[in-house]
């Protein structure tokens, strides 16, 4: 068991323990009103059929008074409940039946004697209600709504001697199951308590496996955590966290080898014509420091674009995605680059679609499509056109990006995309082109969950972008 796991399951312990204690704190504190009023409601049902008994012997002329003590006494001996019985033609204070007629009523009346503060209780004819600890309660006799006789008995007093076995009993009964139901209870809690504890610690274990491989430097980790909680919530967030540093991973790596291989051409180049010029076999005349001027500027170009390809990484790292409109970001565009288009004697035609609003991060949408129409600038003959639409597809939208510049041969279509890469090495020489303004659109594109494709044919190049709503 983990340390945390551990934690948790001692927590839980601890709860239950407590709740336990409260619970059946509170149970036994409350058994004794209860009992009362249970052991209460079982004698006034038993006084009712009492008095029902009693009805038939009561209407008659004469009371046969030896049979009405037996049947009382019989009942008496049978629910141990003090009972005196008073004709309703009798004087207060004189009853028909007392209790302490009979022997078992004689050993009730000697105990309750020390809870009355007396030696003994008077055992004769006068014992009243009034000598017995409890409530007196009263019921009726009634025959043709007459009422012939009253029934006197007691509550029942847990505080008398006579009465205080059956409470304690009773008490003793209902802690006794308590304690035993909490063992049981205790157990069980404490069983699940202590899967809960490993349940709830399992994937943080996953996770912090997979967090020390990561520092490791293998980022191909995952961890699958299932649910809809926070704890999935943490494993679905370690699984982006990874694929982000897997990819930035892949994007240093790549860029490493790239840059070298790119970096050194010119600098090879800058070296060779140094060399030659110390060791006597070229002039340093104008036209090698003209050449010298332009690997230099190359080299200058190459590094200006790999800071701009690495801002862009770090965009698609941390998007900030917000409701734009693309018509307007064409036009802020078409806008910047208005100089060079009337130079070129370029025509624009701009053919959007009604609805233009999609969800993206606005820098990121600025770079590709600037990228793709600085390209069209760039590229594009004089007097040639460019034509920009967009178009909408259900819960996307495809933009067109339209020149009128040289075709690109068919074999470095695949690959136009790849960073570095240019497809005619005399229109980059001409055009100061790097290889690397597509492949930062193209990852900008893919970062929105859209696609970026390209066509061309004589004397017409498409860029084809599309992105979700």
């Amino acid at each position: 068991m983990s340390k945390l796991s551990f934690k948790l399951f001692f927590i839980f312990i601890i709860l239950i323990v407590l709740s336990l204690s409260v619970a059946g704190f509170f149970i036994n504190f409350s058994v004794g009103e209860h009992f009362n009023d249970f052991v209460n409601m079982q004698r006034e049902d038993s006084i009712i059929e009492l008095a029902e008994i009693l009805k038939d012997y009561l209407s008659r002329d004469n009371i046969n008074t030896s049979e009405l003590n037996k049947i009382i006494n019989n009942f008496t001996r049978a629910n141990r409940i003090p009972i005196w019985l008073r004709l309703a033609k009798q004087k207060n204070g004189e009853y028909i039946y007392r209790p302490g007629t009979e022997g078992h009523m004689n050993n009730m009346m000697r105990r309750m004697g020390p809870m009355m503060g007396a030696s003994h209780m008077p055992i004769h004819s006068q014992i009243s209600p009034d000598d017995f600890p409890g409530k007196t309660r009263i019921n009726e006799i009634k025959i043709n709504d007459s009422t012939k006789a009253y029934i006197y008995w007691k509550e029942i007093a847990v505080n008398a001697e006579s009465e205080a076995g059956i409470y304690q009993y009773f008490k003793k009964s209902v802690f006794n199951a308590i304690f035993i139901s909490g063992i049981f209870v205790a157990t069980a809690a404490g069983l699940m308590a202590f899967f809960l504890s490993k349940y709830i610690t399992r994937p943080l274990l996953k996770l912090n496996r997979s967090a020390l491989n990561v520092a490791d430097g293998n980022y191909k980790q995952k961890v699958n955590i299932k649910g809809n909680d926070e704890l999935a919530q943490l494993g679905e967030s370690f699984n982006i966290m990874t694929d982000k540093l897997e990819k930035l991973e892949k994007i240093r790596k790549d860029s490493t080898s790239d840059l070298a291989h790119e970096l050194r051409t010119p600098v090879t180049t800058i070296k060779g014509y140094l060399e030659a010029v110390e060791d006597g076999l070229m002039e340093m005349d104008n036209q090698t420091i003209k050449e010298l001027q332009e690997e230099s500027e190359r080299l200058i170009r190459l590094i200006n674009q790999l800071q701009e390809y690495s801002e862009a990484q770090n965009k698609i790292i941390n998007l900030n995605k917000e409701r734009l409109d693309l018509s307007s970001i064409l036009s802020e565009i078409l806008n910047k680059y208005q100089f060079n288009i009337k130079d070129k004697d370029i025509s624009v035609n701009l053919d959007l679609a009604q609805n233009t609003s999609i969800t993206a991060d606005r820098d990121s949408m600025i770079q590709i499509l600037s990228n793709l129409i600085e390209n069209a600038v760039k590229y594009n003959r004089v007097g040639g056109k460019i034509n920009v639409e967009s178009k909408n597809l259900n819960d996307h939208i495809a933009v067109k990006i339209i020149n009128t510049g040289p075709e690109i041969d068919q074999k470095d279509l695949p690959f136009i995309f790849e960073r570095f890469y240019r497809a005619d090495q005399s229109r980059s020489k001409d055009t100061g082109g790097t290889g690397i303004g597509l492949a930062v659109t193209k990852e900008l594109v893919e970062a929105h969950g859209g696609t970026i494709s390209v066509k061309s044919k004589k004397e017409e190049t498409i860029f084809t972008i599309i992105l979700p709503l």
